[in-house]
């Protein structure tokens, strides 16, 4: 696979825990962070840097992929209590600029 890949997924992975460790309400049990709305994230804001006039499909009606991110971007952070799309829409924004100045 590509290095890129790899890094969009680790730091989704991690930049997602994070904010559901830093955000997580205090609890006597347990609560295992699962779920892979980080990566998508940051997936979907890689791919969007690179051409934010491409479409997507959400429920049948094709939008800018810009208009996406922003929309996925606000609900995060009004509604999720643990803001893992908005910490997937960061990593994705770390990950173009690590490609951009030529980290990876």
């Amino acid at each position: 696979g590509n290095k890129v890949v790899y890094w969009l997924y680790g730091l989704g992975s991690i930049f997602g825990g994070m904010s559901t460790t830093f955000f997580q309400r205090p609890s006597p049990y347990i609560q295992p962070q699962i779920g892979p709305e980080g990566v998508i994230a940051a997936y979907i804001t890689f791919l969007t840097m690179l051409n934010p006039h491409q479409s997507f499909y959400l429920f049948f009606f094709p939008v800018r992929a810009w208009v996406l991110i922003f929309l996925l971007g606000s609900y995060s952070l009004i509604f999720d209590p643990h803001k893992r799309s908005f910490a997937g829409i960061t990593a994705g924004l770390t990950v173009f600029n690590m490609r951009r100045v030529g980290f990876i």
